[in-house]
């Protein structure tokens, strides 16, 4: 879980890669959601998210499938 402050209403790409399932939310809403099992990379995965002027709270859920965290 972090936060991140917004100083504008804007649109704002959250990029992500993971060895296994996950799931990110932005204010409690999902706004990704992938079923994979895969090596993890850089900007595998990714989603345009609408933010408003503020704090937001962001919350990323991740699954390792193998081997040690």
């Amino acid at each position: 879980l972090f936060w991140v402050t917004s100083s504008r209403p804007q649109e704002v790409a959250l990029r992500l890669g993971s060895s296994g399932p996950v799931k990110a939310w932005v204010d409690g809403k999902l706004v990704l959601e992938r079923a994979v099992v895969r090596p993890a990379r850089l900007d595998q995965d990714g989603a345009l998210v609408r933010l408003g002027r503020g704090t937001h709270a962001v919350l990323v859920k991740s699954v390792v499938t193998d081997g040690a965290w």
